[in-house]
């Protein structure tokens, strides 16, 4: 009876030592796997954070494409308005330049009649002049 009691209390002693170390190796792989776990979780913080940083700086180069395109349409317009107000000049020159030429070729003519009128009154003139001399030499005739 007393062997009996001796073998269940070493039975007990290493069922309980057993479960001791059984439990130490649980507690060991929990720890481990706690460990890892924590050790992963800092890693994607610090992943999550760097993505954070690089969305920011994205969005802040975005925004500033945004504005850069802003500023050349923009630019563009201011150009497409000097362009459009360069050709205005450029007809208005032109146009200038024909009323110009036409106010010279009206002058031209103009002259051309003054000269040809100039020598119809030389001619008349001649002409008056002949006459007079022919009535003159009448008048010393007829006296």
């Amino acid at each position: 009876n007393n062997k009996s009691n001796n073998d269940d209390e070493e039975r007990g002693r290493k069922e309980n030592e057993s479960k001791k170390i059984q439990s130490e190796k649980e507690e060991k792989l929990l720890k481990e796997k706690t460990d890892l776990f924590n050790r992963e979780k800092e890693q994607f913080q610090t992943q999550e954070e760097n993505y954070k940083q690089i969305y920011t700086e994205f969005l802040e180069k975005q925004q500033e494409f945004e504005k850069k395109l802003l500023d050349f349409n923009k630019k563009e317009e201011e150009m497409k308005e000097l362009e459009q107000q360069l050709k205005n000049k450029e007809k208005s020159l032109t146009d200038r330049e024909n009323s110009l030429e036409e106010k010279e070729r009206i002058i031209t003519d103009k002259e051309k009649i003054i000269n040809d009128k100039e020598k119809n009154l030389k001619e008349l003139e001649e002409e008056l002049n002949d006459k007079e001399t022919s009535l003159s030499s009448r008048e010393e005739n007829l006296n």
